[in-house]
């Protein structure tokens, strides 16, 4: 049975459903209804998104920073 079978169902019908049906029913929506039963995020790690650069901008770069340019600017986080 899916949630919307079930938002279809008359209320004589409902009520006799049993608990462990209705659970069985209702599982997937937990995580977002029971925040006891979400998954905890990871604190501390923080994912830093990775920008593509093609192997002749990656040479290009390494160069500039062999000739002592500071590309630190490049890795600085961007703001939302």
């Amino acid at each position: 049975m899916t949630i919307e079978e079930l938002a279809d169902l008359h209320s004589d019908e409902l009520a006799k459903l049993t608990t462990t049906q209705l659970e069985e029913v209702l599982k997937p929506y937990f995580n977002v209804t029971r925040p006891e039963l979400a998954p905890k995020p990871i604190k501390g790690i923080r994912q830093e998104t990775q920008v593509y650069l093609s192997p002749q901008k990656r040479a290009a770069l390494a160069a500039l920073q062999d000739e002592g340019i500071d590309l630190s600017f490049l890795n600085k986080r961007k703001k939302k």
